[in-house]
């Protein structure tokens, strides 16, 4: 350390034009910064910290465009006699102009008034320094631009809102970090890999509102500092690594709570309580979804508007009297992926403002309400996966804003109602997985256009498949397998049919969140239920959720259809799975298949089709599942690219006239069928020859025309003609007379 007595700072420092490190730091200097030092181009490290300096002209750090380094705490003004006043100012926007600073301090300098927007300027930061100044307010939107940053300090400020969430940052946040911000009312550090070590007996100086400290390493117990904070409204502690039971003080906290997030930690035994807010009526929302809770599911205020409980182990039957007015505020119920079992109560449909109803994945009986009718706002249901029986309700044809319909794996019977024709909006209708014994409804196809999943697998469904189904044309998956369908899938000369499924063929909003539904309520935006199903696809069953959205299928399996594949389904170039096995269908495998060129599963085995595997398939450079067993196919297996990996030679097993890999050699004897490419893929050799006879027979048919049309016009020519023939007649007649006398005087002679 060096005292240079309150001297100016020379100038000839600016000539040193090379220079790289500048350390005048605890100097004692004073005076203005000189503006020579503006001509350091190559500076990358000045330290004017803790001088009795002025910078009047902001050009003399604002120049220095290779600055990295950049320390300017506790500087002093040269006019002060009391080595405790400094700037006393707001922050001057000025500094934000150098974008290559890496490390920046502005510490213990009396800055006042609120951090600038400017901050996020500072593309490569990675530690600010603002502590020990008078700063307020919260922190601007824009130090989220600061992706690199590592390491902020703001202590010994009035700041009341600190939001770092979703970021990058990381490291250890401990009580020396949260320790003087007395004025703290809003902590945001979700979304960042930080973990805090505080002492469990750690007393904050501030009394939080909101704290959101999602996916920040909070556990393995429950922060007991929460219990000192008796202000709080709103908690979100999600993904937290909290493995703990909910304490019995954080009832006392659970009172005045607005919204509670707790969801993804492995919190244990009961549920937290909670009552009803006083005063004003408001809306609460309460997730404490994927969790290890168990137990009874307890009744709750009649104030939550979103309650999830949902992937826990609670168990026993949903209370007859969830709440004691109701629940008239509740807009999402979501109970599944739990035990609970007996019936829906009937208090459900009292909720007239419910949007969302998930009860999936339980052990729920009886037959379903026939009071949805009252529910005119619901978006979302699902009863999958329980015991539900008894038909279908015909009033869930009323819900007319209804665009997810999930009632698979249950025990229901009957038809599908005619009611569900008035559903325009839904997207996604899933009934697989029943004892439905209707046909498909024609309506479906001319009613629902919106309809994106169609899912009637593994019932008693009969009939032929209607010719309207070929109008959705956002249908992306379709499954009809495991039924009782006969007759043959709808093909050419009908326009286009399922070729008209233009979802599966165009490029447009192929990766849309048609599955994604968002929550009403604006304080958790990043919450949505996604839609799912279970598809059969590479030989196993499959459940799609957050990638359904991507997923593009057809399955009609297992059915009883006929007939020849309907070459139009070759357009569909966005189609992932196509399942036609254990069919009756017949003919040749169409030639262009391989225009499906993203598809990944194929399976057409135990049919009836014969001729040779077209070439094209070979195309299919996706293709990851073949199976081609149990038919009467022939000759030589395609080779090349993705279909020389599928070494299985069960793929091709009960095909006994293919060979080469997997299976046998090819003799001569082997080859394929003929006529397949004359009538599927015609070569360029026989497309000629077929021109050629084609010309050949319409010249020779004008001709004969032409001159048998002069001679009966032209009388002269006709007298000439026959003439003619007549003589050429007896001429041929006198030579054939001639030599069948001298023939038969030969044969007398050699009998003598």
């Amino acid at each position: 350390m060096n005292n240079f007595s309150y001297s100016e700072i020379p100038s000839f420092l600016g000539s040193l034009k090379n220079l790289k490190y500048l350390d005048l730091g605890f100097a004692e200097f004073s005076g203005k910064v000189p503006h020579e030092l503006s001509n350091l181009s190559n500076l990358q490290y000045l330290d004017l910290r803790w001088n009795y300096l002025t910078i009047e002209n902001p050009i003399v750090v604002s120049s220095l465009s290779c600055l990295k380094h950049l320390d300017l705490s506790g500087l002093k003004l040269s006019n002060q006699d009391d080595c405790q006043n400094n700037f006393s100012s707001p922050i001057p926007r000025w500094l934000f102009n150098i974008s290559s600073i890496q490390q920046f301090d502005l510490s213990s300098s009396a800055f006042q008034g609120s951090i600038p927007r400017e901050i996020g300027n500072f593309n490569f930061l990675t530690i600010l320094d603002l502590s020990e100044n008078e700063l307020d307010g919260g922190l601007p939107a824009s130090i989220g631009k600061l992706t690199n940053l590592t390491e902020l300090y703001i202590t010994h400020s009035n700041l009341n809102v600190l939001d770092l969430h979703d970021n990058f940052l990381d490291g250890v946040v401990s009580e020396s970090h949260l320790s003087n911000l007395t004025s703290l009312k809003i902590l945001f550090l979700g979304q960042n890999p930080l973990v805090f070590n505080v002492s469990p007996m750690w007393a904050p100086p501030f009394q939080l509102g909101w704290i959101s400290i999602s996916s920040c390493k909070i556990g393995p117990k429950f922060p007991q500092w929460l219990k000192t904070q008796t202000k709080l409204s709103r908690i979100d502690m999600s993904n937290a690594s909290i493995s703990d039971s909910i304490p019995r003080w954080f009832d006392n906290i659970s009172l005045s709570i607005k919204g509670l997030d707790l969801s993804y930690n492995q919190i244990m035994k009961n549920l937290p309580r909670f009552r009803k807010l006083s005063g004003d009526l408001y809306s609460r929302e309460i997730y404490l979804d994927s969790n290890k809770f168990d137990g009874p599911l307890a009744p709750f205020p009649s104030d939550i508007a979103v309650l999830d409980v949902s992937n826990n182990f609670l168990s026993g039957h949903i209370p007859q009297t969830l709440s004691d007015d109701g629940m008239p505020l509740m807009e999402s119920l979501f109970l599944s992926n739990n035990q609970l079992s007996g019936s829906i109560p009937v208090y459900l449909c009292k909720m007239q403002d419910l949007n969302f109803l998930g009860l999936a994945n339980n052990q729920l009986s009886g037959r379903l309400p026939g009071c949805w009718q009252k529910q005119q706002g619901l978006l979302v249901i699902d009863l999958a996966n329980n015991n539900f029986s008894g038909p279908v309700p015909g009033s869930l044809g009323s819900l007319q804003q209804l665009v997810s319909l999930h009632l698979e794996n249950n025990n229901l019977q009957g038809e599908i109602p005619l009611s569900l024709k008035n559903l325009a909006n839904l997207r996604a209708l899933d009934l697989s997985k029943n004892s439905l014994s209707s046909s498909v409804p024609a309506w479906i196809g001319g009613n629902l256009s919106s309809l994106r999943m169609l899912n009637l697998h593994s019932n008693m469904i009969h009939g032929e498949i209607p010719l309207q189904l070929c109008n959705l044309v956002s249908l992306r998956l379709l499954d009809l397998g495991r039924n009782k369908m006969t007759g043959p899938i709808p093909r050419a000369p009908i326009p286009r049919c399922f070729g008209s499924f233009t979802a599966m063929i165009s490029n447009e909003n192929k990766s849309n969140t048609w599955s994604q539904y968002g929550y009403v309520y604006t304080n958790y935006p990043h919450l949505a239920y996604d839609d799912h199903t279970l598809a059969y696809i590479k030989g196993t069953g499959l459940e799609y959720t957050k990638t359904l959205q991507f997923l593009f299928s057809i399955d009609l399996s297992g059915n009883n259809f006929t007939g020849k594949i309907p070459k139009e389904l070759m357009s569909l170039t966005n189609l992932q799975n196509l399942n036609q096995s254990e069919n009756n269908l017949e003919g040749h495998i169409p030639f262009n298949i391989g225009n499906m060129k993203l598809l990944e599963s194929l399976d057409l085995s135990r049919n009836q089709l014969s001729g040779s595997i077209p070439p094209s398939i070979s195309n299919l450079n996706f293709l990851s599942h073949l199976n081609l067993s149990f038919n009467n196919l022939s000759g030589h297996i395609p080779s090349g690219n993705q279909i020389q990996t599928l070494d299985d030679k069960s793929i091709y097993i009960g095909n006994y006239g293919l060979c080469g890999f997997p299976l046998k050699n090819c003799t001569e004897d082997d080859e394929p069928r003929k006529g397949y490419d004359k009538v599927e893929n015609p070569t360029k050799d026989e497309a000629q020859k077929l021109w050629f006879f084609s010309g050949f027979g319409m010249g020779f048919t004008s001709g004969f025309v032409g001159v048998c049309g002069i001679l009966y016009f032209k009388d002269s020519w006709r007298l000439a003609f026959f003439a003619f023939v007549d003589r050429v007649y007896n001429k041929l007649w006198v030579v054939i007379a001639t030599k069948a006398n001298q023939l038969q005087r030969k044969l007398q002679w050699k009998r003598v």
